[in-house]
């Protein structure tokens, strides 16, 4: 039987090589994509284990810039019991920063590089987020706030009162990096970024350390709302602080009750929800490598 395997395998090159490359591609293509889903799960869960509180969106939106509510929720949302601050916040795909835009990655471009590239490419699309300042400034638990450099690091501060309605960012060092100055250094705090086509004053650089929320570029909301064309009337998420951390759960499961087709998640538990995505990409992918060697094996190999 092997005598004869290998005699058809010989007989007829072109086939057998058009049947290893059949055989190849699709294995490869399973192998790079799992390899990508598994470090975003991983960065995902790094990210996102440092933030606490409740993230109140859209229900089924995937990622808070597809998420729309309406403004008046805020105030809904305050007069529940438990419920000690409701910031508002606008999330949106970055326009063109610097007149350049985030990358965008191609499949080959995912399957050719390795597994901390094809992440770093599928993290790469800066994103604007607007802050409700003077809920936000009272929240005692907000990432970005707690991640601005110190002073003997760079002459910045993060968002206050000062900023509203002014075309004033708060952008992280990554950012700063991407976006140089002509002679190739970095953003400085006082220097300008354009993001679409408004200039704004770097007022302050964060730095999380996460490759996730360091695309992010932070503004006053009214601000974030004109540059984006957002309606005054519109936000895309509730950051939700309890009066008490160990009634988390309850609160959401009372916020959910009291309003339909919303999602009150704690921002750490997005982790289960990525992963979960992430598992049914796997499952896909391991069905249609497993198809494809099936079609490739009745067509393909030579008999």
């Amino acid at each position: 039987m092997w005598k004869f395997a290998w005699k058809n395998l010989i007989s007829r090159p072109t086939r057998t090589a058009l049947a290893v490359v059949g055989l190849t591609i699709p294995v490869l293509a399973y192998l790079g994509l799992f390899s990508v889903s598994r470090g975003i799960r991983d960065l995902m869960g790094d990210t996102l284990g440092k933030i606490q509180g409740l993230m109140v969106l859209r229900e089924n939106s995937p990622s808070p810039v597809f998420s729309d509510l309406s403004a008046d929720l805020g105030k809904k949302l305050r007069s529940i019991p438990g419920v000690r601050i409701a910031a508002a916040e606008v999330w949106k795909i970055a326009p063109p920063i610097d007149g350049k835009v985030g990358l965008k990655p191609s499949p080959i471009a995912l399957l050719t590089r390795p597994k901390e590239e094809g992440v770093k490419l599928i993290s790469s699309m800066y994103m604007v987020e607007g802050q409700d300042l003077p809920d936000h400034l009272r929240l005692k638990a907000a990432l970005y706030a707690m991640s601005i450099l110190p002073k003997n690091q760079a002459e910045g501060r993060f968002l206050t009162l000062q900023d509203l309605g002014k075309p004033h960012v708060v952008i992280s060092t990554k950012l700063a990096r991407d976006f140089p100055n002509t002679d190739g250094t970095p953003k400085k705090v006082g220097q300008k970024l354009r993001i679409g086509t408004q200039d704004f004053t770097i007022v302050g650089l964060y730095e999380t350390g996460s490759l996730v929320t360091d695309m992010t570029a932070l503004m006053e909301i009214s601000v974030a709302r004109k540059l984006l064309g957002v309606a005054e009337g519109s936000v895309s998420t509730f950051d939700v602080e309890p009066v008490n951390i160990v009634e988390t759960d309850a609160l959401a499961m009372r916020i959910e009750a009291k309003f339909p087709g919303v999602r009150a998640q704690r921002i750490s538990q997005f982790n289960l929800t990525v992963g979960t995505i992430m598992g049914k990409l796997d499952a896909f992918l391991f069905l249609a490598v497993s198809l494809a060697l099936v079609v490739v094996d009745g067509q393909g190999v030579p008999r």
